[in-house]
């Protein structure tokens, strides 16, 4: 049951993702209405597609995602309706495959359903493209994770784009980091470079969205050997926003771990604008990461370091790895939406070296920067625009 929780957050998560990406990144939450009206819309969408596309697997799990999460938020007899009729479909149109078998996991009460999601994933270990649900449901088996993570990189398609980006977010951190993210990719990429690579097995990558789970937090105070999180004061329903909610209680956890841990704690420079401006009085930019700390220090020393000696950008300059391949089991535009960060994460670097008279730095910088926002074409002309005003000062 604590697994099919967290699945749900997760979906939850990546879903909103989505949306965001397929809108042209003009779309933010900032009440439950405007979720559940944007949802609705794109469960009509989905099950036009499926009445269209009946044996398109990758199709019913995103129609199937909008259902739970509006079950969720507008429960009744219509979605019990819609629900029902869906599963006939699936069960016509797709019967003997995972995506069958999972669907019918997470719809149908654990007594009704056929196998268990250990069941599923030991039966169909290589089904790629339900690699984020497996991975999901293994957060609290390690053993299972390692296995999942394993398996996703040596397939050869989980996109590397994401793998570089988190490769930059993880080698400029220093040892023992935890760095929160709300960005399910830098997490599934951490596993996948963690477990499949070798690599940065000394540092924790935290989903901040299940930290808001006692669950998940105990556990990682627990792990950390801090004293355990007592929120006498839940922001839960005082806040007018869904994103303020979040913000204030992310706010509460990181200032606990920071005050008992002596491990370097990193916020993402892709999560959450109104967490990053509740914490902005102790955060640094070093580049794709911002650093929590509660003493001043030469960050933009860091962060040059960080441009001209760690992070690998070759990629963003030009990729030959095929979206094909991408597309199999992560959403293609929400991928690519990763580069656009480097944008804010090295605007101030830019500046100083046009202020420092450092032309030959600061042409490769702009350039780069450039080039980024001008192959963003999953955002806006305006957007873009207003991106690139940001780079010219």
């Amino acid at each position: 049951m604590k697994a099919i929780k967290y699945l749900l957050l997760i979906m939850l998560c990546f879903y909103g993702e989505q949306i965001y990406s397929q809108k042209k990144a003009v779309w933010v939450p900032d009440s439950i209405a405007s979720q559940i009206s944007v949802i609705q819309n794109q469960a009509r969408e989905w099950k036009q597609h499926t009445d269209e596309n009946p044996k398109d697997e990758k199709a019913w799990m995103r129609y199937v995602r909008t259902i739970q999460t509006l079950k969720s938020l507008t429960p009744g007899d219509s979605i019990e309706k819609e629900i029902n009729e869906m599963m006939v479909k699936v069960k016509k149109y797709i019967p003997n495959t995972a995506t069958y078998a999972l669907i019918q996991n997470m719809i149908l009460p654990f007594s009704k359903s056929d196998m268990s999601f250990d069941e599923i994933m030991d039966k169909w270990p290589d089904a790629v493209m339900h690699y984020p649900t497996y991975m999901a449901l293994s957060f609290h088996n390690k053993n299972r994770l390692k296995d999942v993570s394993i398996r996703w990189y040596q397939s050869g398609t989980y996109p590397l784009q994401s793998l570089n980006y988190t490769y930059n977010e993880l080698i400029s951190a220093e040892k023992d980091a935890l760095i929160f993210t709300d960005a399910n990719w830098t997490l599934f990429a951490s596993y996948l470079l963690q477990y499949g690579k070798g690599l940065f097995n000394d540092k924790k990558v935290i989903f901040s969205a299940l930290m808001l789970t006692p669950f998940s937090m105990n556990e990682l105070t627990e792990e950390l050997g801090i004293p355990e999180f007592k929120d006498a004061d839940p922001e839960f329903y005082k806040s007018k926003t869904p994103t303020m909610t979040f913000a204030n209680e992310m706010k509460k956890r990181i200032e606990h771990i920071a005050k008992y841990t002596k491990r370097p704690i990193y916020i993402s420079v892709s999560t959450n604008e109104a967490v990053k401006n509740l914490l902005k009085d102790h955060l640094y930019g070093e580049g794709l990461l911002m650093r929590y700390s509660s003493k001043p220090y030469d960050n933009l020393a860091v962060m040059r370091r960080n441009f001209e000696n760690t992070y690998l950008l070759d990629y963003l300059y030009e990729t030959f790895y095929p979206e094909t391949l991408t597309d199999v089991c992560l959403d293609l535009k929400g991928v690519k939406m990763l580069s656009i960060y480097y944008v804010p994460a090295f605007k101030s670097l830019l500046q100083f070296y046009k202020e420092s008279g450092d032309v030959t730095h600061y042409d490769k910088l702009y350039s780069l920067l450039e080039s980024i926002v001008k192959k963003a074409d999953y955002y806006s002309d305006e957007v873009r625009e207003r991106y690139l005003k940001s780079i010219n000062f």
